[in-house]
């Protein structure tokens, strides 16, 4: 469930004489949590308790987390808003390549040396994070999804991405000449960075290929994979060149 149908639910069963114990509910925190982000919460008994009118605010909030919920042991897993899926479906695929280059940004905040880089690279992942929620609600729930408020990806952020590609272009007046070796002049940012825009690469192929009742209906998320793939190469561009030096 999302926020808004948590409380709700649990302001019903806290205005009657049921108690909760052993079962299981898909809460996507608010924030900067996002669906890509989904925990599962077990209840124990006690944790819903009567409160006066039902009112969500006068909850107990001593609920018990668990990650090993063994829902996906028979290789189905939950889409966001309900319905399973079996692991193998396109869109579970789609979302698994995007999670994997949120990792390997990852790495790469980690690794890199230059401070723009990493700003860009985190500003990158909250976008693919809410890249997750749009694959994972699909374009059943998309208007569910905005309604809830959860971030979306929106033509902002391709021209941001085109804007930041832009910047990191104007840092090389020479150009480029010759191919790109990976790994040629050193730096660990700079390989991870060519290692997830392969990986960019890959999760746009697996949008693209969804089939049509599983597109999310945003017409932003292919033009932002394809900036993004161009942005990662020039950032990797900028991790190879030594400190100070940004010609080509």
């Amino acid at each position: 469930f999302l926020p808004g149908e948590f409380q709700r639910i649990a302001g019903k069963l806290a205005g009657s004489d049921k108690t909760i114990g052993g079962c299981c509910i898909k809460l996507c925190p608010g924030g900067e949590t996002l669906p890509g982000t989904a925990i599962l919460f077990h209840l124990r008994p006690g944790d819903i308790s009567d409160a006066p009118g039902g009112k969500p605010d006068t909850l107990p909030m001593s609920m018990g987390m668990s990650i090993t919920t063994k829902r996906g042991d028979e290789g189905k897993t939950d889409l966001l808003f309900g319905g399973r899926v079996g692991k193998s479906h396109p869109r579970l695929h789609a979302v698994g390549e995007v999670d994997e280059l949120n990792a390997a940004l990852g790495l790469v905040r980690v690794h890199a040396r230059d401070i723009t880089v990493k700003e860009i690279v985190a500003r990158a992942q909250q976008d693919l994070v809410a890249l997750m929620g749009l694959l994972s609600a699909g374009p059943e729930h998309a208007e569910r999804y905005a309604n809830q408020g959860f971030k979306g990806l929106g033509a902002d952020a391709v021209e941001r991405v085109t804007a930041e590609s832009a910047a990191l272009e104007a840092t090389f007046p020479d150009g480029f000449h010759g191919w790109s070796m990976p790994g040629d002049r050193g730096g660990a940012g700079a390989a991870w960075l060519e290692l997830a825009r392969c990986i960019c690469r890959r999760a746009e192929r697996a949008v693209s290929a969804l089939p049509p009742e599983d597109q999310p209906g945003n017409p932003n998320l292919i033009p932002w994979l394809n900036r993004l793939s161009d942005l990662l190469w020039l950032a990797a561009r900028v991790e190879e060149a030594p400190a100070g030096d940004v010609s080509a």
